[in-house]
């Protein structure tokens, strides 16, 4: 299938331009009075702005941060019980996990936990950033408190405000502004940063209370305050690849990794990737050390002909993609249609239940079952953009990308085998007609190879 030219100039207007700006306005050279790298603490939250606000992102963040809230005053409680125990348990590793997905009986864990925690020392603890549940995989562990901490200000009580945070927030808002014509909410970033800086100093005093050596994570490049705290006490930083990385995540990429511009910039040591795939001409300035990861490795499953159809979702996707459902399920009632949510929105179940609970042939599926279960049960799967189409592409299976919002992520990967671009119902219909005509069982690209025990040890050696 030809490329989409137009859109591809867009996309790399996006980021392309991006990387520009931050070399020509120097945003780099920006540093607070504490010495510490200022742009890159906000930097992919920038970009993330600015990509919502050209493609007309719609989020459901508000209503997840409703819920939360409500149950702030006992993730406190939690969090102290813990903590207390937490200064008298033996600890020289720390693992940064979010467990948002649900076992058979019920229990929370990370996958990233259970692949390698027997490979770690006895003396790992886990520092649980999900923390609205009750049961979970792992004795030893502590709650994050930091979110907390950030909507209580106790930023404020720490001497913040004596920094230079605004004179920096105005020069990157004057810079967004010159490039892309987009306003910034400085209130919004000066708080960002402020957060970050109070992470630094929190995960700083963790480290030396415990006397850590090690710390893994598994949170997308977003811990930006911990891999900083780990360099400045020279504590070795593995982060695990949590989702994909394309030429537009610049949570990992750089216009460039020069030795000036990685001393301005906060990123883990160590990388540890599903594949080198993922990594081929990209500037992380990372080590990236490929040790497969045994929970997205699939192996080749190939059609069924059972003309299920799998629709992959997020919060940033569910409005697009619930319409595009319903005209599907509407269209074709006799088709089973799964709706799979992304962990973050599991509080949404229900919801999405009642939104659906007209059309019978479509089942809001939750942490009941995963992608690899669905490969099972589905030929054709619907995303607008999600790491779990590279899982179904691995298996042979067909991929439609709806274009809408961020699907421009996509297009590094355009041309890939059984993989289709539309941009309406109707060429969706006629799509799925030809897609199994024009199927291809040639062997695909390895996105997730299986997890190698060796390769891990040495990387963390």
């Amino acid at each position: 299938m030809k490329k989409d030219c137009s859109v591809l100039e867009e996309t790399k207007f996006i980021h392309e331009s991006f990387f520009e700006m931050e070399e020509e306005f120097r945003l780099f050279d920006l540093k607070s009075k504490e010495g510490l790298p200022f742009w890159d603490s906000i930097r992919s939250q920038v970009f993330l702005e600015l990509e919502y606000s050209i493609q007309h992102v719609l989020t459901n963040t508000i209503k997840m941060e409703s819920k939360k809230q409500n149950s702030r005053i006992w993730v406190v409680f939690k969090y102290l019980i813990y903590f207390i125990r937490f200064i008298f348990l033996k600890c020289d590793t720390l693992f940064f996990a979010i467990s948002r997905f649900k076992d058979e009986k019920g229990v929370n864990y990370d996958p990233y936990v259970r692949q390698t925690i027997q490979k770690l020392s006895p003396y790992t603890v886990v520092y649980e950033t999900n923390v609205l549940d009750s049961t979970y995989d792992y004795r030893n562990m502590v709650f994050d408190i930091l979110p907390i901490c950030h909507k209580l200000k106790l930023q404020n009580f720490f001497l913040l405000k004596k920094n230079n945070t605004k004179n920096n927030i105005c020069l990157i808002s004057e810079a967004v502004l010159k490039k892309f014509g987009v306003t910034l909410d400085n209130k919004k970033y000066i708080n960002m940063y402020n957060n970050f800086l109070f992470d630094f100093y929190y995960f700083k005093f963790l480290i030396k209370l415990k006397k850590i050596k090690k710390v893994f994570v598994v949170q997308n490049g977003m811990t930006k305050g911990l891999f900083f705290a780990a360099r400045s006490l020279n504590i070795p930083s593995f982060e695990f690849q949590h989702g994909d990385i394309v030429n537009s995540t610049v949570v990992y990429n750089y216009g460039n990794t020069s030795e000036k511009i990685k001393r301005a910039i906060v990123y883990p040591k160590f990388l540890l990737i599903f594949s080198d795939l993922w990594v081929q001409n990209k500037n992380i300035p990372s080590q990236c050390k490929e040790i497969g990861c045994d929970f997205l490795h699939i192996g080749k499953v190939g059609l069924s002909y059972n003309k299920a159809i799998t629709v992959i979702t997020t919060f940033y996707h569910n409005e697009n993609l619930k319409e595009i459902t319903t005209q599907l399920a509407v269209e074709n009632p006799r088709t089973k249609i799964y709706f799979k949510l992304h962990p973050e929105q599991f509080l949404e179940y229900e919801e999405n239940r009642a939104y659906f609970s007209h059309l019978p042939n479509i089942e809001v599926i939750a942490y009941q079952k995963n992608v690899r279960d669905l490969i099972q049960l589905s030929d054709e799967f619907i995303a607008i953009y999600s790491t779990a189409i590279f899982e179904a592409l691995q298996a042979g299976k067909i991929v439609f990308i709806y274009k809408r919002q961020n699907y421009t992520s996509f297009l590094d990967h355009l041309g890939i085998s059984n993989s289709y671009l539309f941009d309406n119902f109707n060429e969706l219909n006629n799509l799925q007609k030809e897609a199994y005509n024009l199927y291809s069982d040639q062997e695909l690209p390895q996105f997730f190879k299986k997890f190698d025990g060796n390769k891990f040890d040495e990387a963390i050696a």
